[in-house]
């Protein structure tokens, strides 16, 4: 069962196919994620993101494979609480 309160990153790009990019080098690289419809409080790029949790962000080495399908934007997504489905997204800086 997954749990559903868990802190995640979302990568908006200008194009699907720097998405694809991104979900092929995360595999290769062993980082678990996937490819979501851009979540509706956000507003960018082809409408397609790549969503991996906060632990999996912090094993990405840097951006070294990811030259041609570096991400438009990068959210980070937080719950306030566990018992609470109040949600406070910040835009990143990569």
């Amino acid at each position: 069962m997954r749990n559903k309160h868990t802190d995640y990153m979302v990568f908006a790009f200008h194009t699907t196919t720097s998405a694809f990019a991104t979900e092929k080098y995360c595999k290769q690289m062993g980082i678990e994620g996937r490819l979501i419809p851009i979540p509706r409080q956000l507003s960018a790029g082809c409408g397609i993101a790549f969503r991996m949790t906060v632990s999996e962000f912090e094993k990405l080495p840097k951006i070294n494979g990811m030259q041609d399908s570096l991400p438009e934007n990068c959210w980070m997504k937080e719950l306030a609480s566990k018992n609470i489905e109040v949600e406070t997204i910040k835009k990143l800086n990569l």
